[in-house]
């Protein structure tokens, strides 16, 4: 693919109008000179490099509808592979034709290698609507990890800001439970950036559950993490740990560990039985060694 800086935001029309980038390739029947041609939903399958993880049962069905009234009105890019056709962008218009009762599609046949085609499924996926934020920020992830892409040149590319990019990105540090909630519409793209200014991923899943659960606008988030910092909650803990000598005669190991709240005495090498002996001891002691006298 020539190293062009397309705007690809602007939809899959503007990778085909350029070019010398992709080029249609008639390999069907000898004589064909359309870009635009027919073929059997089953000489297609899916794209191995289909980026997209989620395709929802009643999304298909919706579309499926709407093709038995209106037709599949935008044709299908696929690429050849042996006899069949494998699908570059397109694979949920593919199955809802299927669950619409087509025998046939109409069906752009280009020539791509493997990367060129994987780079056209994942700016394909980026221009969905439906997507969630999460799935984008992969896709975006796909793209970076795959090409070499700095964040500069996925936006020129994509025809975005830089900082939509890195924004977006910044959503797969969030721990996997509240991408979970962002993939399902649970929170909203709003919710994940209020979320990233918190330190502690246990802070993070906290409040996104609450959020989740009491239908807490972005504003609201926004307050109750005022509340946790003030409260000092969503700082880091600060721990030290300290090996003492004690017990090693007797191949224990001893380790007093300190945090912000709380402080304890952790005993290494013990048997069930001492383990034992050492609860009952305590239980015997605790209130001399909690006696203020």
């Amino acid at each position: 693919m020539a190293k062009q800086k397309k705007a690809l935001g602007k939809g899959l029309e503007a990778l085909f109008a350029s070019s010398g980038d992709i080029k249609p390739t008639i390999e069907k029947e000898e004589g064909e000179t359309g870009k635009n041609t027919l073929l059997s939903v089953d000489e297609l399958v899916p794209s191995s490099f289909q980026p997209r993880q989620n395709i929802k049962d009643e999304s298909l069905l919706s579309l499926a509808d709407s093709i038995r009234e209106h037709g599949l009105l935008q044709p299908i890019i696929v690429r050849r592979i042996n006899d069949r056709y494998e699908i570059v962008a397109g694979e949920r218009r593919w199955r809802a034709a299927k669950l619409a009762g087509l025998a046939e599609v109409p069906v752009v046949i280009v020539d791509l290698s493997d990367s060129e085609s994987l780079e056209v499924a994942l700016v394909e996926n980026l221009q969905r609507e439906d997507l969630s934020p999460v799935e984008v920020a992969r896709s975006l992830f796909e793209l970076t990890r795959r090409f070499g892409l700095t964040h500069e040149e996925m936006a020129s590319r994509l025809g975005w800001s830089r900082p939509a990019v890195t924004n977006k990105l910044r959503l797969l540090d969030l721990p996997s439970q509240v991408q979970d909630m962002l993939d399902k519409g649970e929170l909203s793209e709003g919710h994940a950036r209020v979320l990233l200014v918190i330190d502690s991923s246990d802070d993070q899943i906290l409040l996104a559950k609450r959020a989740a659960e009491m239908s807490w606008s972005v504003r609201r988030l926004e307050e109750e993490i005022g509340k946790l910092k003030q409260n000092g909650m969503t700082k880091q803990k600060r721990s030290s740990s300290v090996k003492l000598p004690i017990g090693e005669s007797l191949g224990l190991h001893v380790v007093l560990k300190r945090s912000n709240d709380e402080t304890r005495l952790i005993i290494g090498g013990l048997d069930d039985s001492k383990a034992n002996k050492l609860i009952d001891l305590l239980k015997n002691h605790l209130e001399t060694l909690f006696d203020e006298d």
